[in-house]
Order: structure tokens, then C-alpha cells, then sequence
């Protein structure tokens, strides 16, 4: 059951519910990227489970093909335990979206298929355009292309979300710690597997990371190489005086 809620803040929480996985992580990731905090939920009854536990949200951004109930009985459920802004997303051509511009004029709602830039006008139309704009919770920022989740393991590079391996999420995090600076091989294995080992698993977890993080991974810009001594994250993307070879 849920518990009834307290007027949220203007800087509340958005929960996006859309069945389609594509908006929840690249829209999602854009949202936090412009310093929304966003909870992303599948379906009707995974949206529920989340404001059941989490901080009530301030708007919700809603598929309406979601299951097991639609869009609209979402909206009214979550409205009948406080209050909440409301987005619809509606599919093309979809004869729903007259008859909610009759009855709720006070939503907003897009029709597939729309751009972030569209989506962001409206969030801004229900939050206010002084919403602060400032990195997720847990996101670091590398530079303009990358930021990066240690703890959640994951980046979003060009504003693609890549999931990482612990392993490729530990790596990123001691040279982003040390970053400026060249950390050894030995450094590197000893802060992985609190010992030094074979120089070929460390290669092969590198290798692994810069197909995953770099936009040319035969030329790096994040892991760069020390030639003969290890690997530094350069604190700006002038990496002509390293070399690029593992």
C-alpha cells in the first residue's frame, strides 16, 4: 500500500516509466546529466515499488503502453496519493492523445517519436527553467564526452551508457584518483588484486576499458600509455607528447 505523500520540493525526483529501454537509459542519462534526479521504472507496478521506497517525485514522465495498467491509470494512482506533475508519452498517431488534451489540459505529452531537446522543454515547463543543472548523484565528470559511475559501473560516453566490469570500474577510478599522474603496471595489478600478476591480464582488462570508454581506442584520450612505465588519465586532452602503445 502506498503511503500517502508530502508536497515534494521543486527540485523533487522525476520517475520515468517507459516500457521502451532506449528512453529510460539515454533520455534517463540526459535527465542527470542536466541535474535531474531520476528514478527509471519498466512497467506500471515497478514504478509503484519505486515510489513505495523512494523520495516522492515531483513529475512523472509516463509511457502509456505500459503494463500491467496503462499510462493514465498509472497517473491516477499516483495522484491519488499526492501530488505529482504528469508527461505522457503517447505512440504515433495515437487517437488517446485528443481526448486527454480534453480532459487534462494540464499535462504535458509528447508523441513518438520526440527529441530529448523536446522532452527537457517540457520538464523545464513543469519545473521551472531555474532547475539546478549540476552531475548526478554518483556520476563523475571526466570532460564533456565522458562521466562515469565507479560505483554503479557503468559511463556514458557521448551520451551512450556503457556498462563496465568491476574490474574495468576499479582501473578508471585509480587513474581518475591519481589523475595527471603516471600510475605503474605494479601500482595498477596491486590496487586490482592486492598483488602484482601476470602483466597480460592488466593488458587485456585495459584493452577491454579503452573499447569501451574511448572514441578511438587506437589513439586514447582517457588511458594513455607511459611508454615503459604505465598509464596516466592527462588532466586535459593534450596526450601528444604520449605514447599511445601499450
Amino acid at each position: 500500500m502506498l503511503m500517502q505523500a508530502t508536497p515534494s520540493t521543486r527540485t523533487g525526483p522525476i520517475l520515468l516509466a517507459d516500457a521502451a529501454v532506449e528512453t529510460r537509459m539515454s533520455f534517463g542519462h540526459q535527465l542527470q546529466r542536466a541535474g535531474y534526479t531520476v528514478y527509471r521504472a519498466a512497467s506500471s507496478d515497478e514504478a509503484l515499488q519505486l515510489v513505495r521506497t523512494q523520495r516522492w517525485p515531483n513529475l512523472a514522465i509516463i509511457d502509456y503502453t505500459l503494463t500491467p495498467t496503462n499510462g493514465i491509470a498509472l497517473a491516477e494512482q499516483l495522484r491519488a496519493y499526492g501530488p505529482c506533475q504528469i508527461i505522457y508519452l503517447f505512440p504515433l498517431m495515437n487517437p488517446v492523445v485528443t481526448a486527454v488534451r480534453a480532459t487534462e489540459p494540464e499535462v504535458g505529452y509528447l508523441v513518438r517519436p520526440f527529441t530529448f531537446a523536446e522532452l527537457l522543454a517540457q520538464v523545464q515547463q513543469c519545473l521551472g527553467v531555474d532547475q539546478p543543472h549540476a552531475p548526478a548523484s554518483g556520476e563523475v565528470l571526466i570532460d564533456e564526452q565522458l562521466i562515469v559511475n565507479f560505483d554503479e559501473c557503468y559511463a556514458v560516453l557521448q551520451q551512450k551508457q556503457v556498462l563496465l566490469t568491476p574490474t574495468e570500474a576499479r582501473l578508471l577510478q585509480v587513474l581518475y584518483q591519481r589523475r595527471g599522474q603516471m600510475v605503474t603496471s605494479h601500482d595498477l595489478m596491486t590496487a586490482l588484486w592486492q598483488q602484482e600478476t601476470d602483466i597480460n591480464a592488466l593488458w587485456v582488462h585495459l584493452s577491454r576499458l579503452r573499447s569501451k570508454i574511448e572514441p578511438t581506442p587506437q589513439r586514447p584520450r582517457y588511458i594513455v600509455t607511459v611508454r615503459k612505465n604505465g598509464y596516466v588519465l592527462p588532466t586535459t586532452n593534450a596526450t601528444a607528447q604520449l605514447t599511445t602503445r601499450l
